[in-house]
């Protein structure tokens, strides 16, 4: 079985402050990436452990990214 070391790189982004589209142009343009994932935030919690939820509302204004490929 031959081995290969796999880089994952995470980006963590506010999507009201983001520049997605030019990242993603970035990495498809310049990088030549083959994928990438983006993920949008509407579940979770912070260091008090208060679980915060996006209702209905509130999924059109600033929520969490999260872009993802490997390498």
């Amino acid at each position: 079985m031959n081995m290969i070391e796999v880089t994952m790189v995470r980006i963590y982004l506010s999507e009201k402050e983001s520049h997605l589209d030019n990242l993603l142009k970035r990495l498809h343009d310049w990088e030549k990436l083959r994928g990438v994932s983006v993920f949008r935030g509407i579940s979770g919690y912070g260091d008090n452990g208060r679980l915060h939820t996006a209702s209905l509302t509130d999924l059109s204004l600033d929520l969490p990214l999260v872009v993802e490929f490997f390498d």
